[in-house]
């Protein structure tokens, strides 16, 4: 097991390409944003930079690793050295208070002050034409960082075997990256879960918590972009595909599931959360009701709608005198 600083020693293949980037940016004298999918990294290339530069005597660094920097003391450091160029780094600015970001904004405007930023803005900041609190735009450079090709994905598993000692078999490398679609958080968590369980059924995959959150914020984003805007992330390709089997699984099987009755959907978490066990009726019962009497007939027709309504992705077997079990319809 290592840390970080170890990683940055060796390198950092994946990351490499877009520090360089970076540093020929800040090198020109313009300040940079970045815009990405969420989990793809932004803080760790922050980080990689800062230990790049920390020997650079052409900059003061200002690097608000933990987020604790306030505006009072980002300005008394900036109006103290005025002689000085300040290369102000924030992985968190999107936390910070309004306050905070009308200072940024003011320092940054003002042409005396020699003064560099990298911050972190998400990717809602690729819709917007104006007004920097919602814009990047008074920001000399864009970078846009988009998921990785495969050969940049195999680096994230060697970085995860290098530093979480995690057990990641070279013969899953490629089924990671085509279920991850080269999205950092996902090759993290998938990688997590193989080390633990020692499957990458994709299945399995969408129910383990840490994946499901990072699905459910790149479904998201779904919610907020447009297509030109998905496309300019890499979220979807040309043809309108979306990357990554594990996220195409997740959003064919929510958009299947979305229009269910509360009642169909109460049982099939009990379902999901039980998946290759048995389901008794009276688990179905007390997932559904609060003391009150329904008909054993009204059970039969619950699981009966359920089954025909995910019928595409699982299976819903009777087991004889004991109850239901919910399979997987298919093998990942």
């Amino acid at each position: 097991m290592h840390n970080y600083l170890d990683l940055y020693r060796k390198g950092v293949k994946h990351l490499d390409t877009d520090l360089n980037d970076l540093i020929k940016v800040l090198n020109k004298g313009e300040s940079i944003c970045l815009c990405s999918l969420p989990n793809m990294g932004n803080s760790r290339l922050i980080d990689y930079l800062a230990y790049t530069l920390r020997n650079d005597k052409k900059y003061i660094m200002i690097y608000d690793s933990d987020g604790s920097l306030d505006k009072n003391t980002l300005e008394t450091k900036v109006k103290r050295y005025t002689s000085k160029k300040f290369l102000v780094l924030l992985p968190n600015f999107l936390e910070k208070s309004l306050s905070f970001k009308k200072l940024f904004q003011k320092l940054s405007d003002n042409k005396k002050n020699n003064f560099l930023s990298v911050i972190d803005l998400g990717y809602e900041i690729i819709k917007e034409k104006q007004g920097f609190l919602y814009s990047v735009r008074p920001l000399a450079y864009l970078k846009i960082r988009k998921p990785l090709n495969y050969s940049l994905t195999k680096s994230v598993m060697s970085s995860r075997r290098f530093i979480n000692g995690w057990d990641i078999p070279q013969e899953f490398e490629l089924r990671i990256y085509q279920l991850s679609g080269g999205i950092i958080g996902l090759v993290k968590y998938i990688c997590s879960y193989l080390d633990k369980f020692h499957n990458i059924n994709k299945i399995d995959l969408v129910q383990y918590p840490p994946i499901r959150d990072q699905l459910d914020s790149l479904n998201l984003a779904f919610d907020i972009l447009n297509t030109s805007n998905l496309k300019k992330l890499g979220l979807i390709d040309r043809k309108g595909n979306i990357r990554g089997v594990l996220l195409q699984y997740y959003m064919n099987f929510k958009s299947n599931t979305y229009f269910l009755s509360s009642s169909l959907k109460k049982v099939l978490n009990l379902f999901l959360n039980k998946k290759n066990q048995i389901v008794t009726l009276d688990d179905v019962y007390k997932n559904l009701h609060n003391g009150e009497d329904f008909s054993l007939w009204s059970h039969y027709k619950i699981i009966s709608r359920l089954r025909e309504a995910i019928k595409d992705k699982f299976e819903i077997e009777n087991v004889k005198g004991k109850g239901y079990i919910l399979k997987d319809k298919y093998n990942a």
